[in-house]
């Protein structure tokens, strides 16, 4: 992260913007994103739009947060001539007794862009979460909407990293040849697995991702876990002789896609992604597809060969509040 001071300007606060009232523009909202993003928007972000919609249909008897609702909704939206153009989430997570905030779902109607409404959305989505006392404060933008990337940077978000979203099936075939030899996953692999998990998957990116390592773990705890609802999981281990080169961990998931969960050594440029996933074909729904999150850049061939697809690259932005200048003591 850069160490320089940034500034974070006023927003204007025009009559155009307001907070966002789930009862009265939640279905606005929908139809908004969907527009705005419909080139973009994979099985699982469709399922979201549907349960805005069916939520927005309870009308004034709408709840604060309906319970159908995968993500909480708060944030601000843009209105011209009484019609909502303009749209942001910010969406809290608490986990161990931290809140953090991820701005999302921020989408102008194409016939009002270019006239600065997405600045000032986001200039007061991070205004409300400095009066809650600067919480981490993320976003993810893609990497081929330059536009946004430089927006979010000239307001001084940080880049952390990129990740790439793969999609894929289960192919028995995958892994024709030779290659390392695969084995269920035994306890003794835990230990490696855990640390280049920690370095693909680094800490202060899992709360956005459905990657829960104690589920992942071998033993009685994760399988108690299990037991309360934790989705199902199953794990492979690639060696090259005696020695361990990759695991794959697979957990069940309501959505769109399972998810695959690589292991390996970041310096290794072709994990053996395809014999893993041979191997674990044999275990799984063929009718299932599978989701895999990786490190931009990292295991490309790899992810080729064993059939996968890039769906896309986002970027992972964070506000850097602990270097924000406070205005009160630039003047």
């Amino acid at each position: 992260m850069s160490a320089h001071a940034v500034h974070l300007p006023t927003p204007h606060h025009p009559a155009n913007l307001r907070p966002f009232d789930i009862r009265r523009d939640l279905l606005a909202v929908a139809d908004l994103v969907e527009l705005c993003f419909a080139p973009t928007l994979d099985s699982d972000g469709y399922q979201y739009i549907r349960q805005m919609r069916q939520a927005a249909r309870a009308g004034r008897w709408l709840p604060a947060q309906p319970a159908d609702l995968d993500a909480p909704l708060m944030g601000m939206v843009w209105v011209e001539g009484g019609v909502l153009v303009g749209n942001l989430s910010l969406i809290p997570q608490h986990l161990g007794g931290k809140t953090r905030y991820l701005i999302a779902n921020v989408a102008v109607h194409p016939r009002y862009q270019r006239r600065g409404i997405a600045r000032q959305l986001t200039l007061a989505a991070l205004e409300d979460v400095r009066a809650r006392g600067r919480a981490e404060t993320w976003l993810q933008v893609d990497q081929n909407n330059q536009v946004a990337v430089d927006l979010y940077r000239g307001l001084g978000f940080v880049e952390r990293m990129r990740r790439t979203s793969w999609r894929g099936w289960p192919q028995a075939n995958a892994a024709a040849g030779g290659g390392p030899r695969v084995r269920k996953r035994q306890p003794q692999d835990w230990s490696r697995q855990q640390a280049w998990l920690d370095n693909i998957y680094p800490r202060d990116l899992r709360w956005q991702l459905p990657l829960k390592m104690n589920a992942l773990r071998p033993g009685w705890q994760a399988q108690l876990q299990r037991l309360f609802g934790t989705p199902r999981s199953l794990h492979w281990s690639a060696l090259d002789g005696d020695g361990l080169r990759a695991t794959l961990s697979w957990q069940s998931s309501t959505l769109e896609a399972d998810r695959l969960w690589l292991a390996a050594d970041p310096l290794d440029a072709q994990p053996p992604l395809a014999q893993l996933l041979a191997a674990a074909s044999r275990q799984l729904r063929r009718d299932r597809k599978l989701a895999l999150n990786y490190p931009a850049g990292l295991a490309h061939e790899a992810m080729q060969a064993a059939g996968f697809s890039a769906l896309r690259t986002l970027i992972w932005m964070r506000y850097p509040w602990e270097v924000l200048l406070d205005p009160a003591h630039t003047r």
